[in-house]
Protein backbone atom coordinates (compact mmCIF):
# COMPACT_ATOMS: atom_id res chain seq x y z
CA UNK A 1 0.00 0.00 0.00
CA UNK A 2 1.44 3.21 -1.22
CA UNK A 3 0.90 6.31 1.53
CA UNK A 4 0.41 8.88 -1.71
CA UNK A 5 -2.79 6.74 -2.44
CA UNK A 6 -4.29 7.26 0.91
CA UNK A 7 -4.04 10.29 0.51
CA UNK A 8 -5.28 11.15 -2.53
CA UNK A 9 -8.25 9.05 -2.59
CA UNK A 10 -11.27 10.41 -2.87
CA UNK A 11 -15.32 9.23 -1.51
CA UNK A 12 -18.28 10.39 -2.69
CA UNK A 13 -21.67 11.26 0.29
CA UNK A 14 -24.96 12.55 0.28
CA UNK A 15 -26.22 14.18 3.44
CA UNK A 16 -29.97 15.71 3.60
CA UNK A 17 -30.69 18.63 5.46
CA UNK A 18 -34.14 20.77 5.33
CA UNK A 19 -35.28 18.27 3.30
CA UNK A 20 -32.70 18.59 0.41
CA UNK A 21 -29.71 16.68 -0.76
CA UNK A 22 -26.28 17.77 -0.60
CA UNK A 23 -23.32 15.58 -2.19
CA UNK A 24 -19.87 16.37 -1.32
CA UNK A 25 -16.44 14.28 -2.21
CA UNK A 26 -14.04 14.27 0.45
CA UNK A 27 -10.25 13.19 1.04
CA UNK A 28 -11.25 9.60 3.40
CA UNK A 29 -7.39 9.94 4.32
CA UNK A 30 -7.27 13.55 6.24
CA UNK A 31 -9.69 11.18 9.13
CA UNK A 32 -6.36 10.26 10.95
CA UNK A 33 -6.31 9.52 14.94
CA UNK A 34 -4.58 12.79 15.56
CA UNK A 35 -7.05 14.91 13.07
CA UNK A 36 -10.13 12.90 14.76
CA UNK A 37 -9.02 14.23 18.43
CA UNK A 38 -8.06 17.21 17.21
CA UNK A 39 -12.08 17.56 15.65
CA UNK A 40 -13.10 16.34 18.99
CA UNK A 41 -11.58 19.06 20.74
CA UNK A 42 -12.07 22.45 18.34
CA UNK A 43 -13.58 25.30 20.14
CA UNK A 44 -12.87 27.62 17.26
CA UNK A 45 -14.86 28.19 13.96
CA UNK A 46 -11.86 29.04 12.22
CA UNK A 47 -10.06 25.70 13.40
CA UNK A 48 -13.12 23.89 11.96
CA UNK A 49 -13.43 25.55 8.82
CA UNK A 50 -9.59 24.51 8.32
CA UNK A 51 -10.04 21.00 9.35
CA UNK A 52 -13.31 21.05 6.86
CA UNK A 53 -11.05 22.54 3.75
CA UNK A 54 -8.37 19.98 4.26
CA UNK A 55 -10.76 17.40 4.10
CA UNK A 56 -13.68 18.43 1.86
CA UNK A 57 -12.76 18.25 -2.17
CA UNK A 58 -15.75 19.91 -3.58
CA UNK A 59 -19.47 20.65 -3.30
CA UNK A 60 -23.00 21.23 -4.99
CA UNK A 61 -23.25 23.86 -2.54
CA UNK A 62 -24.84 27.15 -4.16
CA UNK A 63 -25.77 30.59 -3.04
CA UNK A 64 -28.14 32.68 -5.33
CA UNK A 65 -27.56 29.71 -7.98
CA UNK A 66 -23.53 30.24 -8.29
CA UNK A 67 -21.44 27.58 -7.02
CA UNK A 68 -20.16 28.17 -3.26
CA UNK A 69 -16.76 28.03 -3.23
CA UNK A 70 -14.72 25.40 -0.35
CA UNK A 71 -13.25 27.53 1.90
CA UNK A 72 -12.62 27.54 5.72
CA UNK A 73 -14.95 30.94 5.54
CA UNK A 74 -18.11 29.33 3.89
CA UNK A 75 -17.20 26.77 6.47
CA UNK A 76 -17.85 28.05 9.54
CA UNK A 77 -20.50 29.87 8.01
CA UNK A 78 -22.56 26.58 7.45
CA UNK A 79 -25.36 25.51 9.80
CA UNK A 80 -23.65 23.36 12.60
CA UNK A 81 -27.00 21.10 11.95
CA UNK A 82 -25.38 20.72 8.40
CA UNK A 83 -21.88 20.17 9.77
CA UNK A 84 -22.76 17.38 12.04
CA UNK A 85 -24.79 15.78 9.27
CA UNK A 86 -21.65 15.99 6.74
CA UNK A 87 -19.27 14.63 9.97
CA UNK A 88 -21.80 11.80 10.78
CA UNK A 89 -21.62 10.44 7.16
CA UNK A 90 -18.06 10.96 6.55
CA UNK A 91 -16.70 9.17 9.75
CA UNK A 92 -19.77 6.15 9.69
CA UNK A 93 -18.07 5.46 6.07
CA UNK A 94 -13.93 5.06 7.44
CA UNK A 95 -14.81 1.81 9.12
CA UNK A 96 -16.19 0.45 5.95
CA UNK A 97 -13.24 1.79 3.26
CA UNK A 98 -10.57 0.17 6.21
CA UNK A 99 -12.44 -2.86 5.90
CA UNK A 100 -12.72 -2.94 2.12
CA UNK A 101 -16.50 -2.74 1.52
CA UNK A 102 -17.33 0.23 -0.31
Amino acid sequence: MEMKNIRTDRATAIVTYMGEEMTFKYRPGAITPKTYMKLNEVKDPEELGEFFETLIVSWDLTQNGDPLEVTRDNIAELPMGLIRAMSQEVLQAVPQREEGKE
